[in-house]
């Protein structure tokens, strides 16, 4: 997580989490630094949050059809649609790729966390998908602060976490670094 201690200082803040496994560890450490934070856990399976750390919901994440819900619905299910989501996390076993197209690419959809980790899994060689999703991320203003290997499956999974940062910066850095290289 990027500058919890900026999160601290919020009276709300707003994290979901989705693919949990029966595995709370994310939940329980935020929990520990921010406790104004309401934190949402989401799983197609059925699990319980440890007491006072999370709420769980038997949901599955993804474009909203075929039994999946996606972001924008499952805000205004809970009551979230006018509410700032600071984080997002994603461990969805490969299911990544077409949940942030689905989410980034969608006209209705326009709802951007301020940091979303994740982690990506690569199960071919065909690397064209993992170029265009971050070039996905870099063109709705998200920028890498953090990444690290699963050590357990290092050559298939790697863990990001990603900062929003306003489209000011983003197209004047984008520019600062285009002149440079022309220089």
């Amino acid at each position: 997580v990027c500058d919890p201690y900026r999160l601290e200082k919020k009276s709300l803040c707003l994290v979901y989490s989705f693919g949990s496994s029966n595995e709370f560890s994310f939940e329980e450490h935020l929990k520990s630094l921010l406790q104004q934070c309401e934190i949402h856990t989401f799983d197609k399976d059925k699990f319980k949050c440890p007491t006072d750390t999370c709420t769980y919901h038997q949901d599955l994440i993804g474009g909203g059809k075929n039994g999946t819900k996606n972001i924008k619905m499952i805000m205004t299910e809970l009551g979230h649609s006018k509410r700032e989501l600071d984080i997002v996390k994603i461990d969805i076993e490969g299911s990544e790729y077409p949940l942030f197209n689905s989410w980034f690419r969608s006209s209705t959809i326009n709802i951007y966390p301020r940091q979303i980790l994740f982690e990506i899994h690569k199960y071919s060689n065909d690397n064209k998908a993992t170029h265009e999703l971050f070039e996905l991320f870099r063109n709705n203003g998200y920028v890498i602060f953090y990444k690290d290997p699963n050590l357990e499956y290092p050559k298939i999974a790697s863990e990001y976490s990603m900062l929003r940062l306003t489209k000011t910066f983003t197209t004047e850095h984008v520019k600062n670094m285009t002149l440079k290289k022309n220089m």
